[in-house]
């Protein structure tokens, strides 16, 4: 399991950087980010994030490099965002670091255009920055995310193949659901509707192998419409120009591939006159359509595939009509059109507007025999209120098509360059590094530790204090200056809660930036103390110091769902029910009654916005005074009762 522990600390770098208004072509999201990684030995990285970007004049490309021994800045990791588009979703960037002779390994991450844009401020990237050591990841082939698909089958994913009582094979489920894709029906599957029975004896690369020994018309299929719909309005659903993609062993006497299914009135031909299909039913005489456009194909079948040859059949627009082997290349299918144009592939436009599948519907149907390793359709040409929205670039659409073919592992272990470097880190890994710009700013004390030891006291790292002035959000690229360091309690709210020494001087163990303040406490005492450290006697950072009982056992009551966390390795998730809970009192409170001992002491403290540490306030409940003590004196409003009678009067 998860850890999921408050005081986790994991290496974060937040992506709310401010970048300038100027004109220009090339900017940096981040200048430079500074990893820490063992000598000699390679690297992972994963940065994930919530990314925005509004429509722009131009496609954005995001690039992320590192600087080499000789101080280059490498590409290591890219994407391309399309001009007309807005983006918000996470995003998530996995690559691998070099060994290298350094300790520091130095990153950055820019933002580039062929135009000069002047909106690139409004591009944020909320990112969270994790680093694996060598032996925690492996480099394998990619996973597929759902993401970059309107639809998705492959029977290797875990869970997506259901089978008969008699243990042939039911169907797959389509991994892509409306968590992915707006106004996606879930639950949608490939049917198989002949005799179909999995072989994973390689398990990197299962098939379901199609027998059709009754003949059957359509031996796999998946539902007609799959968008909420989109049986009776097409035009604002899905993608307009999907790259369709069929990985599979097919017979060269022929068969036929259904791809879409656009809703046609009866007037306009009814629903036969809206599919999109290669129909290879005829060996000698191959045919592509979408809708009213027919494209009749030079080739005969027995020229382009051996019987039941492993291939991988990719069509749409951007692409053209391919078909990959297991040589690592592929072949360009050429035909003439009913227009009289050559490889016009894809969705004809009407009256000015493109068009899209309406709903993407495979079948295979006219075969007697069949193998399917994965059946996918990329998202590609996003539907905009104006209709033609932009088409991805072509090198980001192969990069995915590689990505897909290595995945379904169809042509054994080959694997494409573009894709070589796909990292999977091990499920039990943690990241080697720490974002101290995400440290506590307050500790919880209740007498033990996490794992349930008592204990005297606890140790603050200093190194927070230094990353938020180099890192911090409002004080990046400032630095804490060289000095004499001390700690002190600025203020306790229990006089002696905090064990300090004279003039509350506290000890600090080791040196500079990786130094600790001990912070002893009164284990009979309960109380706040808020720390202070001080380079010439001036305070540059502060913690709190919530010194109760456990506050966790509150109500568990939830007013909506879906509240998401992040997990120690990254992951982020909905919290279950189970685990969903409130504190039983405010922050700094010592109960969570109005009545028993201490009730007196169950307001809590006080908060400003946007202000890290507490406020004492004036008074207790009983409208006794609330006192504080420590390096900054003795405060007590004698007057409190008279200010609060002023305040409400």
């Amino acid at each position: 399991m998860e850890k999921k522990s408050l005081l986790k600390i994991l290496f974060l770098c937040l992506g709310l950087i401010y970048i300038p208004i100027c004109s220009q072509n090339t900017v940096d999201l981040d200048s430079n980010i500074e990893i820490t990684q063992t000598i000699s030995q390679k690297g992972a990285v994963v940065i994930m994030g919530n990314f925005s970007k509004p429509v722009t004049p131009d496609n954005v490309v995001l690039t992320i490099k590192y600087r080499n021994e000789s101080g280059n800045w490498i590409p290591v990791w890219y994407k391309t965002f399309i001009a007309a588009n807005e983006f918000n979703n996470n995003l998530i960037a996995t690559f691998e670091l070099p060994a290298s002779t350094v300790g520091i390994q130095n990153v950055k991450i820019e933002l580039s255009s062929n135009s000069n844009l002047t909106n690139w401020q409004s591009i944020i990237w909320q990112k969270t920055v994790y680093h694996y050591k060598q032996s925690d990841y492996t480099s394998g082939k990619c996973k597929l995310d759902e993401n970059e698909y309107t639809y998705l089958f492959t029977p290797k994913t875990s869970g997506t193949v259901a089978f008969n009582a008699n243990g042939s094979v039911g169907s797959i489920k389509d991994r892509v659901t409306s968590q992915q894709l707006s106004k996606k029906l879930d639950n949608i599957t490939l049917s198989i509707n002949a005799n179909g029975t999995l072989d994973n004896s390689n398990p990197e690369a299962p098939v379901i192998n199609i027998e059709n020994p009754n003949n059957f018309a359509t031996i796999a299929s998946s539902q007609k419409y799959i968008y909420q719909g989109s049986d009776t309005s097409p035009w604002e659903y899905s993608y307009h120009d999907p790259v369709y993609i069929f990985a599979g062993k097919f017979s060269n006497a022929g068969f036929f591939i259904n791809f879409s299914n656009w809703v046609m009135p009866p007037e306009e031909g009814g629903e036969q006159a809206g599919r999109g299909y290669l129909d290879f039913k005829n060996p000698n005489a191959l045919v592509n359509r979408y809708y009213n456009l027919y494209n009749y194909i030079n080739e005969k079948l027995t020229d382009v595939i051996t019987n039941q040859e492993p291939v991988v059949i990719v069509i749409s627009k951007v692409t053209g009509l391919r078909v990959y082997k297991a040589t690592g290349g592929y072949i360009t299918i050429n035909a003439l059109s009913n227009y009289n144009t050559v490889n016009d592939y894809g969705y004809p436009s009407l009256n000015g507007k493109d068009r899209g599948p309406g709903s993407e519907n495979f079948f295979l149907s006219n075969t007697s025999r069949a193998s399917i390793y994965g059946v996918g359709a990329i998202r590609n040409r996003q539907v905009t209120p104006a209709w033609n929205g932009t088409s991805r670039p072509l090198a980001e659409v192969e990069t995915e098509i590689n990505k897909f073919i290595n995945y379904v592992g169809i042509f054994g272990n080959t694997v494409n360059p573009d894709t070589a470097a796909c990292i999977i880190i091990n499920s039990a890994a943690q990241p080697d590094a720490v974002d101290w710009t995400k440290a506590p700013n307050s500790y919880i004390f209740t007498g033990r530790d996490k794992n349930g030891n008592n204990v005297d006291g606890l140790y603050i790292p200093v190194k927070k204090a230094y990353e938020m002035w180099k890192n911090g959000n409002y004080m990046k690229g400032n630095t804490i200056p060289s000095g004499v360091i001390s700690a002190d309690v600025l203020w306790e709210d229990n006089m002696g809660l905090i064990k300090s020494k004279e003039n509350y001087v506290l000890d600090i163990i080791g040196s500079g930036e990786n130094a600790e303040i001990k912070i002893p406490i009164n284990k009979v005492k309960e109380g706040n103390a808020v720390i202070a450290y001080k380079i010439d006697g001036v305070v540059y950072w502060s913690w709190h110091v919530w010194v109760t009982d456990d506050p966790t056992n509150g109500s568990t009551y939830k007013s909506y769902d879906d509240v998401k966390r992040e997990l120690s390795n990254g992951t982020v998730e909905t919290i279950p029910n189970s685990e969903w809970g409130w504190m039983d009192r405010n922050l700094g409170a010592l109960g969570g009654t109005l009545n028993g001992e201490g009730w007196n002491r169950s307001g809590g403290l006080m908060y400003q916005w946007g202000r890290k540490d507490p406020f004492p306030p004036l008074t207790n409940n009983d409208a006794s005074f609330y006192q504080i003590t420590g390096s900054l004196g003795k405060v007590v409003y004698d007057d409190a009762a008279a200010r609060l009678k002023c305040k409400f009067q």
